[in-house]
């Protein structure tokens, strides 16, 4: 499985610069062979730390597969910057829950999303 991260939620869970980030790199997306599950455009994908993120260039939401969410969290527990505030994290926060939960994904994207250049 995978989670759908429509616009609204990347709206309301994301800050601004955050969500200026994720459209500058949405110019340099590349198309796939995947449709968006909201409404049914072809997704785009973005790199982001070496992960391929599939965006709608219709609705604008934001598909994780399975294989994405596993690359992120391991990203997320080797590298040394993230894994200090892996560790530094309170127990309740979605980054120790698990990457699993829609929550856990969505912060993780805001970390990465402030990390690009």
């Amino acid at each position: 499985g995978g989670h759908w991260i429509p616009l609204k939620v990347l709206r309301s869970s994301l800050q601004a610069e955050e969500m200026a980030t994720l459209q500058s790199l949405a110019a340099s997306a590349l198309p796939t062979e995947l449709n968006c599950v909201g409404c049914s455009a072809s997704l785009m994908s973005i790199t982001l730390s070496g992960v391929d993120i599939d965006r709608c260039p219709s609705c604008h939401g934001v598909w994780f597969d399975g294989g994405e969410l596993k690359r992120l969290s391991i990203l997320f527990k080797t590298d040394s910057h993230l894994r200090e505030l892996y560790e530094e994290a309170p127990e309740t926060s979605p980054w120790v829950v698990g990457f699993h939960t829609v929550e856990g994904t969505m912060h993780l994207l805001a970390l990465l999303l402030r990390l690009v250049p």
